[in-house]
């Protein structure tokens, strides 16, 4: 969602970060207590993408640094975003502990419009990258976290806002960000759901999370109809969550139901598609690396049949 700068309106909030100013000349999203921008550094001329969270989302903060910083330390996987700089939070009652928590990253992508098989493939490769060698679940996998570099070409995942650590992993999340489910709900696996309806505590963090996701988030960007029942579907679910105090029980419910009925296995495609869903909740844990690659294999190979050839 690009915008002319001079409509962010930004001259009483300028983006300053290690003593630099970053002239803002797009905007690519807003969230709760959450702006990205696309930014330019004055000696520069590449874009970055600049997330600035205000203080009251200091933890979330602190938990996607964590996962920028692990994906930093190891080999450059194409598709994942890079940290190029990031304000230290101020402690509290430190002068300035009001003032915003930036993430600088690369690159700056635009939303992918469809899928083909060359990019499932590709976001198949980021995940297993994360699963076994970061330890960790991208969490919160759902179409508009699907782009592309267009100076590149890759397809890319972004937004590791909602990632966790499987067991094992060097990532360290804030204790209250650990214990909380904070994902799309629309594209959660039965796990998850069944844990938010019943009022448990959140579900252990698992591979199969992130395919779960990752298949539904297909089949709604190959058929229209449910991408269009999906979008009302979500709305319902926003106004669930909205409520005071939110109703996640009866959320996850409508979300559940939903699936069920889009998967209905009485159609050819609803078959295809309700297969897929469950082998995709088989999928193991990456503790066993031979074992997950040949699940997610061939679930990659299976789903990639089902989307645009290239």
């Amino acid at each position: 969602l690009d915008r002319d700068a001079s409509a962010l309106q930004l001259e009483s909030r300028p983006l300053l970060l290690g003593g630099q100013e970053l002239s803002p000349l797009g905007l690519l999203g807003v969230g709760r207590g959450v702006v990205v921008y696309r930014v330019r550094r004055a000696t520069s001329t590449e874009d970055l993408a600049c997330k600035v969270f205000d203080a009251s989302r200091a933890t979330a903060f602190h938990s996607e640094l964590a996962v920028l910083t692990a994906i930093a330390s190891e080999a450059h996987v194409p598709g994942l975003p890079m940290l190029e700089a990031n304000s230290p939070a101020p402690g509290p009652g430190a002068p300035g502990a009001e003032a915003q928590h930036l993430l600088l990253t690369r690159p700056v992508a635009t939303r992918l419009e469809h899928l083909t098989s060359s990019s499932v493939l590709h976001i198949f490769h980021i995940l297993s990258h994360l699963h076994t060698k970061l330890k960790v679940v991208h969490g919160d996998v759902e179409p508009k976290h699907l782009a592309v570099d267009p100076a590149s070409g890759t397809v890319c995942l972004l937004d590791l806002g909602s990632a966790a650590p499987l067991s094992g992993s060097r990532v360290v999340l804030p204790e209250a960000r650990a214990r909380r489910y904070s994902g799309t709900l629309l594209f959660a696996s039965d796990d998850v759901l069944s844990a938010l309806a019943e009022g448990a505590q959140p579900a252990a963090p698992h591979p199969r999370q992130d395919m779960v996701a990752l298949v539904k988030t297909a089949c709604v960007m190959v058929h229209g109809t449910i991408a269009k029942a999906a979008a009302g579907r979500a709305e319902a679910v926003a106004q669930q969550l909205a409520q005071q105090p939110p109703d996640i029980a009866r959320a996850a419910s409508m979300v559940r139901s939903f699936w069920e009925q889009q998967l209905n296995a009485s159609t050819a495609a609803g078959c295809v598609w309700s297969e897929l869903v469950a082998d995709a909740h088989n999928i193991p844990g990456s503790e066993d690396v031979a074992l997950y690659a040949r699940a997610s294999q061939q679930l990659c190979g299976q789903l990639a049949t089902l989307v645009c050839p290239g």
